[in-house]
């Protein structure tokens, strides 16, 4: 039989028949349904079962087969509309809740969740008619069960994080404290229990962040975390109480560490940075009576450095210590100590091996606390003083010609003044025992306050200068007087050789060469005799004595024996070497 056959007229028709047959079929049937489920509905409306009955109203409803009693079919699901609508809401809740957690999206849950906590807010409000009915409708669902297991993955997903935050050492996701602060008291049990396994949680997990830090010698950045640690628990208004003891424990044992490592720097570093934290955080802590107390012992072994002359340590101390506080003072009187023990210091600095030369130094003279001078290899000389204003001042000067040779350098102490000191240069001389020249410092040293070659020379109470044997004409052996005229020394005559006296005086004068003026009261085979007060003094000697006044210059050497009114006198008998007047 071929196709042609077999699709002929009259088998189409019958096959059409047959499709209609079962067409009609599934239309009576259709029908029965829809009719049934009107009765259902109805007779569950009835009995109250009014969100059963809102089911079968919606399945005959949604039957088309047949328009059968529409408008009392209408009628009740408007009636019923409450109910149709708690049945939508929830069914799309559960769904969208469904769907968060099987994508782990935590945010996008919480939406859902805020969302059902908004549609039950009105149904199950006191003396709704409709919370029996939204109980119904969400059991049948199990949306409550969904919504618990949810969270509850939720929760036990954020612990694994904080778990392998730690395990890893790496804590840079940390959304996990709002996400488990937003999650509802009820999963954890009640709003205490909640905050007690959070307060646990996190502490564990913050402790082990800080310490971690800590370890690596993070101290700054563990502060930093430490403070933010406190403002997010602040803003997320939970309790904290672990984060400030852990840290100030954690920041106690690295800076015991740094003592006894005698890192002061490190410690000065650690001990601003941990009091600005204290400020920050408004805590008082006996950590800040640690520190003040640690850098008071510092300070004191800076000062127990400079007592035993350990100048630079003690000063280097010193400066580490300002980094926390004012140790200008300490430094500028630990550089005044090294100054009067090393005055060189003050002088500017020499090349290689060179050295200075002749150095002398004192203190609190000449307006200065500490002052030096020196020459330099070079013949230059150079004055330096810490002055009283703790300023140091250097002056440098080229000594006078004819110095190449400098046997001393010192300070003329008699011609210096309460402000400025006068420099003695001595150096070797061809015909005098030295070359002296004398001239103040800071004023041009070719104009010397005196310059003369000499056997050496004083300076008189009365301000002149008695210089013996001076390099001059017709001066040697001889003790010259120099007078200041001006800012120089000038020669103004010569030092007699005896000592002016009265004659009563004379006894105290033996083997001195002296002048003096007496009356020559007798001349007797040979014998001059003078008086000398109340006794008398016997005169020898080749000059033509005769009686009356005399000045005579000479002295005595021994004594002799005079016979006056019976009384036998012992006096002196004087060798007059020079007449200079006589009567």
């Amino acid at each position: 039989m071929t196709w042609l056959r077999v699709v002929n007229p009259r088998n189409l028709m019958i096959f059409l028949c047959l499709i209609v047959v079962v067409m009609i079929g599934f239309k009576g049937v259709w029908i029965t349904q829809k009719i049934m489920a009107f009765n259902e509905a109805e007779r569950l409306y009835a009995s109250k079962d009014l969100v059963a009955a809102e089911d079968w109203y919606q399945k005959a409803r949604g039957n088309h087969s047949l328009q059968y009693k529409e408008l009392e079919l209408a009628a009740r699901l408007q009636k019923l509309a409450p109910i149709t609508e708690i049945k939508q809401s929830l069914s799309i809740i559960a769904e969208e809740a469904d769907n968060a957690g099987q994508a782990r999206d935590f945010a996008v849950f919480m939406q859902v969740y805020d969302k059902l906590q908004q549609i039950r807010g009105p149904y199950m409000a006191p003396k709704s008619q409709y919370a029996s009915f939204y109980r119904q409708i969400s059991g049948t669902l199990q949306l409550s069960e969904r919504m618990i297991a949810h969270l509850q993955q939720f929760k036990l997903s954020f612990y694994e994080q904080m778990k392998e935050n730690m395990q890893q050492g790496r804590f840079e996701e940390e959304t996990f404290r709002t996400n488990l602060l937003r999650i509802p008291a009820f999963i954890y049990g009640s709003s205490a229990k909640k905050e007690q396994q959070l307060s646990t949680k996190f502490q564990q997990y913050d402790e082990a962040k800080l310490a971690s830090l800590a370890s690596a010698g993070k101290f700054q950045g563990m502060l930093s975390e430490a403070l933010h640690l406190i403002n997010v628990y602040t803003e997320l208004n939970f309790t904290s109480d672990w984060v400030y003891p852990k840290t100030k424990k954690l920041a106690a044992t690295m800076m015991v560490k740094d003592v006894e490592r005698d890192q002061v720097s490190a410690f000065i570093v650690h001990a601003k940075d941990y009091t600005s934290f204290m400020t920050s955080t408004r805590k008082d802590s006996d950590m800040e009576t640690y520190l003040q107390n640690q850098i008071r012992a510092w300070m004191r072994n800076a000062g127990k450095l400079i007592s035993k002359g350990s100048y630079q340590q003690g000063i280097a101390l010193y400066k580490m210590l300002g980094d926390y506080q004012d140790t200008k003072a300490e430094i500028k009187a630990a550089e005044l100590a090294w100054a009067i023990a090393e005055p060189v210091r003050l002088l500017p600095a020499l090349s290689g091996n060179q050295r200075y030369a002749h150095v002398i130094s004192g203190q609190h003279q000449f307006g200065a606390k500490t002052y030096v001078i020196a020459v330099d290899p070079s013949n230059r000389l150079t004055y330096a003083r810490w002055d009283n204003d703790d300023q140091i001042q250097s002056w440098n000067m080229v000594l006078p010609e004819g110095h190449a040779s400098i046997r001393r350098l010192s300070l003329e102490e008699h011609l210096s003044t309460n402000s400025q000191p006068v420099l003695l240069l001595e150096s070797t001389s061809e015909t005098r025992k030295a070359k002296y020249t004398a001239f103040f410092v800071g004023v041009d040293t070719q104009i010397p306050l005196f310059q003369f070659e000499a056997d050496g020379y004083e300076a008189a109470a009365n301000g002149t200068l008695l210089v013996y044997s001076p390099n001059v004409a017709n001066a040697e052996g001889r003790t010259a007087v120099y007078e200041r005229h001006g800012n120089s020394y000038q020669l103004a005559s010569f030092q007699s050789d005896y000592t002016m006296i009265a004659a009563q005086n004379l006894l105290n004068y033996y083997n001195v060469k002296v002048q003096f003026t007496c009356n020559i009261v007798l001349i007797e085979g040979g014998d001059v005799y003078g008086e000398m007060g109340s006794s008398y003094v016997k005169l020898t000697g080749a000059y033509p004595f005769q009686t009356g006044q005399i000045t005579i210059t000479g002295s005595f050497h021994e004594y002799a024996e005079l016979i006056v009114n019976n009384e036998l006198h012992k006096i002196p008998v004087f060798q007059v070497e020079s007449v200079e007047k006589a009567n």
